[in-house]
């Protein structure tokens, strides 16, 4: 739609909307004429409380009307998502790593939650930074072109190795530390779901040798406290291979053994019978949906005495 259909569009708007939305579109032309990454960071988060107060409750649809620059907006918020997560991430173990993450997005995030659930006119851009961003993201994560924006800045990978070091989060043990880490979960794993409906990110996720990581996160020993993230991996998995299995993924889950390594995991855990039941069908998902494209899982299965390994399980 052009700028000028988008105008039109705008006075069904309220005032204040209108306005909101003109210094949006301000915020994110200063954001590409700026060289100072700083400070482009600072419009970027300026830009987020201005989307989330008009658009937090509006189709995909309404925000395409709306909001010409949605698409150099998803990819200015992708990038700088992409760019929090590493900056949290280098140079630390995985369970240092992951907990920095998860206090940056998950800090005050049910009080963010209730206060858009119980109001009309959320306070967003009283709300934390990493709050925004993921709730930002989900908003976003509505379509294939937006999608693929997100791709392009790394994201589907970025949350995938995101999940996969979830598994060593410390336990939370306060009631409000409890409730955002609920609600961490809910929005990071329903953000993943949306990211891999789309084939082009599934191949983002091939290119930076991430998917194997998901593999790992469904099948790896972890805190009771920390299951969640394993069957979360498990759900995803099976989205993905109902969705965007792609001859290119398929290579790829085979050059890198990620079934040979998933039934000796599945050999060598104990995990509780409905854990080892989600773990099953999702293997069962990508082997059955691998077959339309190449026998190569299949045959990986078989090599990997996984027939034994179902038989060994219904037995017991």
């Amino acid at each position: 739609m052009s700028y000028v259909g988008s105008q039109k569009q705008t006075k069904l708007l309220s005032e204040e909307d209108q306005i909101k939305i003109s210094q949006l579109i301000k915020l994110i032309s200063s954001c590409k004429r700026c060289r100072d990454s700083s400070k482009q960071e600072e419009f970027i988060y300026d830009t987020l409380s201005l989307f989330n107060e008009v658009f937090h409750s509006s189709s995909f649809q309404i925000i395409f009307d709306y909001f010409p620059d949605v698409h150099i907006f998803c990819a200015l918020v992708s990038s700088l998502f992409v760019k929090e997560i590493r900056v949290r991430a280098i140079d630390q173990t995985s369970v240092d790593g992951s907990k920095l993450i998860a206090t940056f997005i998950e800090d005050s995030l049910s009080d963010s939650l209730e206060s858009i659930e119980k109001s009309q006119h959320p306070q967003f851009y009283q709300m934390p930074k990493g709050n925004l961003l993921l709730l930002t993201l989900g908003k976003l994560s509505c379509c294939s072109s937006l999608l693929e924006c997100m791709s392009a800045a790394g994201v589907p990978s970025t949350l995938v190795k995101c999940l996969y070091i979830f598994l060593d989060l410390p336990v939370v043990l306060t009631p409000e530390a409890v409730n955002n880490r609920t609600q961490l979960q809910r929005k990071f794993a329903q953000l993943l779901q949306h990211v891999c409906l789309s084939s082009v990110a599934v191949e983002e996720m091939v290119n930076a040798d991430a998917l194997r990581h998901l593999f790992s996160a469904a099948v790896d020993p972890c805190q009771l406290a920390n299951a969640f993230w394993r069957k979360s991996s498990c759900m995803i998995l099976t989205t993905l291979a109902q969705n965007c299995l792609t001859a290119h993924s398929v290579q790829y889950i085979h050059d890198t053994g990620c079934i040979s390594d998933y039934v000796e995991r599945l050999q060598q855990m104990q995990l509780p019978k409905a854990d080892s039941l989600e773990a099953f069908i999702s293997l069962f998902q990508i082997l059955s949906e691998s077959c339309s494209i190449s026998s190569q899982l299949l045959d990986d299965f078989h090599a990997a005495d996984g027939y034994s390994t179902i038989t060994d399980y219904l037995l017991k």
